[in-house]
């Protein structure tokens, strides 16, 4: 419902002009770029495929010296203040060992555990904990043992669930400090290291690993919007919409600020609701036609949410949902409802995301992101989209066929 009306808003007919002026000269300045073809953005890499990445710059040696990852410890000693006694020889990489995303380890010597939050996936319950329970059980001692939060931008916090009580204190992590528990982010932390080791003499030697860390540190920029390129002309245009608007003082930039506000509401609540509408008639009455019961639906810009009953299933249903504007398929249990362990093992061949925030078991949709080319192609390919979901609910259904769910 839009609630602020179009009068309220003095010279909405200017700020649209000039917002279209500068994103069409956005738009040239763009293209007069170098062309940006980047490899593992078309290849659409997730938060396996960013660990991966990582694992491989880290694992580079030379003459038996692991100098990135040397490195990498310098940085997490920065991190947490800590004096971190390490002895590199010869570790060992390993990704989803006991679904850890990275973990570095050498015999019972030390432990560094990389959780990849890039994306700000949900947090588990005692996740960090069985983490630091695995490293244990392989003989490592406690303060031998490391264990990284790696985020998008910083925003994302670890939850009490994740991190619990007992993984605070085998961290030796308080209130007043985090111990071997290390924040860091991949805009913040992980893009500058990347920039530091580009220099060093030994990367520049080895062409594959020189071209894979450019690449690296492109996609990284490009995601986290640190590309020079891009804030050259951000500030250019920001002289521009200046000496358009003709601002004089702060308290005529405040005033065009709230101004602009009020307009971006008024396009955000238009948006939302052509997008309801979109998706009532051209998903909710379709999926409704062809017999499915939907339970709830969100339909907004940037939040798409369906939840769909499974006639067989008495203790939860399926859902489609996104997180941070990516897409995910997934199994809801219904709280107070118990289901069989057995069947919540045979699920894993389903969906190979374990239990998190209600769901049994879930999955990313590899290239789906709720963004404007999204909303799009449900608008010109509705048919196609409703027919992958129905695809994919009765592909749930044959591989659950005979479980108490």
């Amino acid at each position: 419902m839009i609630t602020i009306p179009i009068e309220d808003i003095k010279d909405a007919d200017v700020l649209l002009s000039i917002a279209k002026e500068l994103n069409t000269l956005y738009s040239h300045k763009r293209e007069a770029l170098p062309y940006g073809m980047n490899i593992i953005a078309e290849l659409h890499a997730n938060e396996n495929a960013n660990s991966r990445i990582l694992g491989c710059l880290l694992k580079f040696s030379r003459n038996g010296r692991y100098v990135l990852l040397d490195s990498f410890i310098k940085l997490m000693q920065s991190k947490c203040g800590l004096k971190i006694d390490i002895n590199i020889q010869a570790p060992i990489f390993s990704h989803e060992e006991n679904r850890i995303d990275l973990l570095i380890k050498e015999g019972r010597g030390y432990a560094i555990i990389i959780e990849n939050k890039i994306w700000n996936a949900v947090d588990q319950d005692k996740q960090i904990e069985r983490y630091v329970d695995y490293a244990r059980s392989c003989g490592i001692p406690k303060n031998k043992i490391y264990v990284i939060y790696l985020t998008g931008n910083d925003s994302k916090k670890v939850s009490n669930k994740s991190l619990t009580t007992k993984a605070r204190k085998d961290l030796s992590a308080s209130k007043k400090k985090d111990g071997r528990f290390i924040c860091m982010s991949f805009k913040n932390d992980i893009v500058p290291w990347i920039d530091e080791v580009m220099q060093m003499e030994v990367v520049s030697k080895e062409p594959l690993l020189s071209s894979a860390i450019i690449q690296y540190s492109d996609y990284l920029k490009a995601k986290f919007d640190l590309r020079n390129d891009d804030r050259t002309i951000e500030n250019q245009l920001k002289i521009i919409m200046s000496e358009k608007l003709q601002i004089n003082n702060l308290n005529e930039l405040f005033q065009i600020w709230t101004e602009v506000d009020k307009l971006n509401t008024l396009l955000s609540d238009a948006a939302d609701n052509r997008i309801e509408a979109m998706c009532k008639k051209k998903i909710y009455q379709a999926l409704e036609k062809k017999g499915y019961i939907i339970k709830k639906h969100i339909f907004r810009y940037n939040c798409f949410h369906l939840e769909i009953e499974i006639p067989e299933w008495k203790k939860s249903w399926w859902a489609m949902s996104s997180e941070n504007r990516r897409l995910f398929y997934g199994i809801w249990k219904i709280p107070e409802k118990i289901i069989a362990q057995k069947y919540i093992s045979q699920m894993s061949s389903i969906y190979s995301k374990g239990n998190s925030e209600g769901y049994i078991r879930w999955e990313w949709i590899n290239k789906m992101t709720v963004d404007d080319a999204f909303w799009e192609e449900i608008s010109t390919h509705s048919v196609r989209f409703v027919n992958s979901i129905v695809f994919e609910i009765e592909r749930v259904r044959e591989a659950t066929k005979g479980m108490n769910l």
